[in-house]
């Protein structure tokens, strides 16, 4: 079944947009999905078509990705659930939920494997060193090392002989 076709208007495209960053669950495709929204490729031809869309919506991807990480925070600093535990008759022990212990470590992988992929610069695990133009360091290394011998032919800081 075919969407009704929604035309391209601002406020629209900032309510999606406030959406996103509200890190609706779902995400752009249950935001997209709701009455009276554009289609995908309604969305991303604006998205494409319009600079001022285009860097908030990046914005948005960020603020929601920031949401995450506190989120990540408050799960990682939260206080462990306790179990209370019937050992023998009238005897109990209180220890921690290894079912919690278990959801919470699973929840921090999760929301550290997507931020690494989806913002790689900002929350990956590689770090590709890079000279200024996004070449490699080695190469710019290299050249630096070889214009400094032609410079410098012996080594010891002489170049006169």
């Amino acid at each position: 079944m075919a969407k009704t076709p929604v035309k391209y208007n601002r406020a629209l495209c900032v309510q999606i947009c406030e959406r996103v960053a509200d890190g609706e669950p779902g995400g752009l495709r249950s935001i997209l999905g709701s009455p009276g929204m554009p289609s995908r490729m309604s969305w991303f031809n604006w998205v494409a078509k319009h600079a001022w869309l285009r860097e908030l919506y990046e914005l948005a991807m960020a603020v929601r990705w920031q949401l995450r990480v506190d989120e990540a925070d408050e799960i990682a600093d939260a206080a462990p659930q306790r179990v209370e535990l019937r050992i023998g008759d009238d005897v109990t022990e209180t220890r921690v939920d290894p079912g919690f212990e278990q959801w919470r470590r699973t929840r921090l992988d999760q929301i550290k494997w997507r931020a690494s992929h989806e913002l790689p610069k900002k929350y990956g695990d590689k770090v590709k060193l890079a000279d200024a133009d996004g070449g490699s360091i080695g190469a710019a290394f290299a050249a630096a090392m070889t214009a400094a011998l032609k410079a410098d032919p012996r080594g010891d800081g002489d170049r006169d002989g």
